[in-house]
């Protein structure tokens, strides 16, 4: 396992998502965000285990599974600020965005989207048996969705590479996962359809590469689905920068105790506690991803608009309509 870079593209979801949340914060982006900030491991410690061929699904909350895959900064800022050089080309903005040349087809904001689309294309790499697999990405609220168990049910029936990944973080949007289910254990919902799985805390870096690793590697063998849940912690609220408190569903003890269980900081501390780098080492990757985001801010501020006489191209309009 490389554990630097491992902490590096972590640490790179992290101060871009920051500088994503300063410029909320000051109304420069006019697109609604969800940011990622408290589950960058996830993302991290599985697409770290993929391959360019391998194809990821996303949703609403994007920025981290497009960082972690290996999108470029600067098209991804640039989207967010709705602009021209955007990788939707300013079209979508946060919630739909795109990296094809990496494997990141586009993310959908509608719950639970993205898993038919991994287990459709799980189905084309069958058949066209070059070894690729698909990951969604979803919450624990699109589990509620129909489609979910359709998806589980399709891909155990047909022995379709797919590794379905839970970033369960408690909540959905607003609601506790106690009051919405009988059973907090997603990962059981495997068993009804005869699927490997496995519950890791998502938390843990090092715990997420490991388990995502073995996963990943039975799914491309063996040509059979896997799911995985991910306990997370999502530290802003729903959508937006703030912390959400007044919701009603989140404390400030318990966003404290988030902020003290840090995915980043418990990986930094293992790499200096175990000699994979020194402090002086630590700081120069800060200071390296901080100038990448910097530049990628200042990208995508600089950069031009669309122009209003092309909002319409590349828009499929169906010929009975």
């Amino acid at each position: 396992m490389d554990t630097i870079k491992l902490f590096t593209i972590m640490l790179r979801i992290r101060i871009f998502e920051e500088r994503v949340r300063e410029s909320l914060y000051k109304k420069e982006i006019p697109t609604p965000c969800h940011l990622y900030l408290g589950e960058e491991a996830v993302a991290a410690g599985i697409c770290l285990n993929l391959e360019t061929k391998d194809f990821i699904f996303s949703n609403h909350r994007s920025h981290g599974h497009y960082i972690a895959k290996g999108g470029q900064l600067n098209s991804l800022m640039a989207e967010i600020f709705a602009k021209e050089t955007g990788c939707s080309r300013g079209r979508g903005g946060s919630m739909h965005v795109c990296a094809p040349e990496v494997g990141l087809n586009g993310t959908a904001a509608i719950v639970g989207s993205g898993i038919p689309m991994a287990v459709g294309s799980a189905l084309g790499f069958k058949h066209l048996k070059n070894g690729a697999i698909a990951v969604p990405f979803f919450g624990d609220g699109a589990t509620e969705e129909g489609v979910f168990h359709e998806s589980l049910l399709f891909a155990s029936f047909h022995n379709l590479p797919v590794l379905f990944v839970i970033e369960n973080n408690g909540i959905s949007t607003h609601l506790h996962l106690d009051q919405r289910q009988p059973n907090k254990d997603l990962v059981q919902y495997a068993k009804s359809y005869r699927m490997k799985s496995k519950q890791i805390d998502g938390n843990d870096a090092l715990e997420v590469s490991r388990e995502a690793k073995k996963a990943i590697t039975y799914v491309r063998t063996e040509q059979k689905p896997f799911l995985l849940e991910c306990k997370v912690n999502r530290w802003i609220g729903h959508v937006g920068p703030n912390w959400d408190y007044h919701v009603g569903n989140r404390s400030e003890a318990m966003v404290e105790d988030f902020l003290a269980n840090d995915p980043i900081k418990k990986l930094e501390k293992y790499l200096l506690n175990y000699g994979f780098c020194t402090s002086k080492e630590i700081e120069t990757i800060y200071q390296t991803i901080q100038q990448e985001v910097k530049e990628s801010y200042l990208f995508a501020i600089n950069s031009p608009d669309p122009k209003p006489d092309e909002l319409m191209n590349d828009i499929f309009r169906s010929s009975k309509l």
